[in-house]
């Protein structure tokens, strides 16, 4: 079993660098699922993917919710998985204001269709992220722990997909905002095959070795393809950009690549939850498995739309990579890496001096059960809506999972309203 370091008083950030990103993404994400509940992705059923609503509701998933809970988790796993402290704590207070308030002149220009909103826009997230991947990457850098795939040349090869992404991302903004004539598809098939692919899905399977089996408390279980899952998913993620940005077009190959890679991941979290101590399943892992049969889904939905499936299939395989494996993921881990964090930063100096509540106390798990039979099952029959175009089966399926979101958000608010509005005496009492 991998085990987890303890983590340094003097490497680790303060409470507030990861917990605004984490409060940023848990009021974002009910949001973006009422939004489409209430008719906002009606442009996917007209084949018009490339609309300006489209694409607010797409980014404010994006930069809304996955990247600040992303950056947030990093800021604290970095240290944790690497032994390495926060370079420059002080930075992360510039780069979270400009992301702030990137996303919002970023989600004007989209409500509006207003090409220099979305060039301001686009430039102040680019330059948000930059400075993280700076930060981060400088405390990647000064890691002395052994580096081995998953601590190390996942996490830096994501960060490097992240950097391209952005780069390509702030690059479209800026030409849009110019009236510039570029090759637009090119530039999105590189953005979204950078993010989705080599980003979003290298860093979920990297950091998923260490966390499932932590949180499932596994033993015993092997991870021996680890290595070539991570290589292959990082050389498809590449291969699609590369063909994107030279020809255009998706490369079968590197698909194929990124399948291969996908499914020995696959092989291994099965081993790693079939050894697990704890017979019931917590939700965190859960969440996990919905995560992978959703990241399934999608990859069969793209198979199937360039076998001859029709356009609709592929709008439903990104819709399933996007709300499907990086959400319902991000979701799992957030129910365990919040209540850690915030019990730490609460209860840490007197755990062991007084009776103090568990960090799964800090929530009620039977909301956050709650909420998987609503969630998960909502998300996958909203991608079958959009496969088969049906727009009322979608919006239902989005207002299921807008409630479901929304009780996973008030269990996140459960861990951390008491940091924000301290009780004035005693411990928080446990929730059972």
């Amino acid at each position: 079993m991998i085990g987890l370091t303890p983590l340094s008083p003097s490497l680790s950030p303060s409470y507030w660098v990861p917990a605004r990103y984490f409060i940023l993404g848990f009021l974002s994400f009910p949001l973006v699922h009422l939004s489409m509940a209430l008719g906002a992705g009606r442009e996917l059923f007209r084949g018009n993917f490339l609309s300006w609503e489209v694409a607010g509701i797409v980014h404010w998933a994006i930069l809304g919710w996955l990247l600040p809970v992303v950056l947030g988790a990093l800021h604290q796993l970095i240290p944790v998985l690497l032994n390495a402290g926060l370079r420059w704590p002080r930075l992360a207070d510039l780069y979270y204001v400009l992301l702030l308030g990137g996303l919002f002149l970023l989600l004007a220009g989209f409500l509006r269709g207003t090409g220099v909103l979305l060039g301001v826009g686009g430039g102040t997230v680019l330059s948000a992220v930059l400075l993280a991947l700076v930060n981060l990457g400088a405390s990647f850098v000064r890691s002395h722990r052994e580096r081995g795939p998953v601590q190390y040349y996942g996490i830096g090869l994501s960060l490097l997909f992240l950097g391209l992404t952005a780069v390509a991302g702030g690059t479209m903004s800026v030409l849009l905002a110019l009236n510039s004539s570029f090759p637009f598809l090119s530039f999105l098939g590189f953005h979204i095959s950078g993010g989705m692919l080599g980003w979003l899905t290298v860093l979920i399977v990297a950091v998923a070795y260490r966390l499932i089996p932590m949180f499932s408390l596994s033993h015993g279980y092997s991870v021996r393809w680890q290595p070539w899952a991570l290589a292959l998913l990082a050389a498809g993620a590449a291969g699609e950009m590369v063909s994107f940005a030279l020809a255009g077009r998706i490369s079968l190959l590197a698909l194929g690549a990124v399948t291969v890679g996908f499914l020995l991941f696959l092989r291994d979290v099965a081993e790693i939850v079939a050894r697990r101590r704890r017979r019931e399943m917590e939700p965190v892992t859960l969440y996990s498995l919905a995560a992978c049969a959703a990241g399934l889904l999608a990859l069969f939905s793209g198979w199937v739309s360039l076998a001859g499936g029709g356009w609709r299939y592929g709008v439903a395989a990104m819709y399933l990579g996007l709300f499907g494996w990086g959400s319902l993921m991000a979701v799992g881990q957030m129910l365990k890496i919040v209540p850690f964090l915030t019990w730490l930063h609460r209860f840490g100096e007197r755990a062991g001096k007084e009776k103090v509540p568990l960090a799964r106390e800090l929530y009620s798990e039977k909301a956050a059960r709650f909420s998987f039979f609503l969630l998960p099952p909502a998300t996958v029959l909203s991608g079958l809506g959009l496969a088969l175009g049906e727009g009322t089966l979608f919006r239902a399926m989005e207002a299921l999972a807008f409630g479901g979101s929304l009780v996973w958000a008030f269990c996140m608010w459960q861990v951390v309203a008491p940091v924000l509005f301290p009780p004035r005496m005693g411990p928080l009492p446990a929730r059972r």
